[in-house]
């Protein structure tokens, strides 16, 4: 019997190189995040679980082979939360929203080039192990993924040479100001090591050291999409924040198209969740973003600063959109 079975990813730590896993045949995982749906585990019952060494795990995962149906990619504070919440109306698939596992491990890898290739091998576990689960309750996966992993696509493109991938993006001054307004858990890690980032995030180590937060997320932006935009277009479908929400019925059969879904899900209700603060954890929370969900926008001088980082990357995306 395979040790694994009906388990998923808790939480990593790369220092001791360990991974807790917990048994989670109750969770339904329809949080905005994959770690949210774990944390209320407890309230379905009795949690069990193990720990596990890198070396433990690879020897459990066996050599099996991730084989995701599709990656969502993405700037950060674009939609991608809304558009994982629209497929989770397709029951074929169990979507994977941004586990904390995954981007610990990935982050590592990124900032500690010594760990790079155990941190890999582990990743490439983590997701045969995601893979598996989904596998045993009939269905495929899709990973969203945190939004600075984008950088790394080329990677992952080569990690996973049959999974399509979507890039959604929004215009660099509207992230910038919502990042601002709320900074991402990351921002410490990645954005205050200029020199770690160099060859993962040339753009952000390129940037003077007295450079401002605004400028630095302009950076990991303008890192992103070009990084988005050197896959083929074979391989990446370009979603833009607009789009999602003024055609979204559109957006999700071409999403689904990409992903190769069969589309055997309830349309009106998928496209109702444009009705909703996808990341509250209350299912019946208006949008509103002109009121309580609105980020200040960026001062003029800043919003030049963003513009002069990012260049002309706006306009390619527009064009591959």
């Amino acid at each position: 019997m395979n040790p694994l079975q009906g388990m998923v990813p808790l939480d990593v730590d790369v220092e001791s190189a360990q991974v807790r896993l917990v048994q989670a045949g109750t969770a339904q995982f329809t949080e905005s995040l994959f770690d949210e749906s774990l944390a209320r585990l407890p309230l379905l019952g009795p949690v069990h679980g193990t720990q596990l060494s890198f070396a433990d795990l690879h020897g459990a995962v066996a050599g099996q082979v991730p084989t995701p149906k599709g990656v969502i990619l993405h700037t950060g504070r674009c939609g991608s939360t809304l558009l994982m919440r629209m497929l989770m109306y397709d029951r074929a698939i169990m979507v994977v929203a941004e586990p904390s596992s995954l981007s610990t491990v990935h982050q590592d890898a990124l900032v500690h080039p010594e760990r790079r290739d155990a941190d890999v091998e582990t990743f490439v576990d983590l997701l045969a192990v995601f893979d598996a689960f989904a596998r045993g309750r009939g269905r495929e996966s899709v990973f969203k993924l945190t939004s600075f992993e984008a950088a790394d696509v080329a990677w992952l493109a080569g990690l996973l040479p049959e999974a399509p991938m979507v890039f959604v993006h929004r215009a660099p001054d509207e992230v910038v100001a919502s990042q601002l307004d709320g900074e991402p858990a990351w921002s410490e890690a990645l954005l205050d090591r200029p020199t770690s980032a160099a060859p993962w995030c040339p753009r952000l180590a390129d940037l003077s050291p007295s450079a401002s937060r605004a400028e630095q997320y302009a950076a990991l932006w303008a890192t992103v999409a070009d990084a988005a935009l050197a896959v083929p277009a074979s391989r990446m479908l370009f979603v833009a924040y607009d789009d999602l929400m003024k055609r979204p019925v559109q957006v999700l059969d071409t999403v689904a198209r990409q992903f190769g879904l069969d589309g055997a899900w309830n349309r009106a209700a998928a496209v109702s969740e444009t009705l909703y603060y996808a990341k509250s954890n209350d299912p019946t929370e208006q949008y509103d973003p002109e009121g309580v969900h609105a980020r200040p926008a960026l001062p003029a001088d800043l919003r030049a600063r963003v513009a002069e980082v990012v260049g002309d990357l706006p306009d390619r995306l527009a064009q591959r959109s």
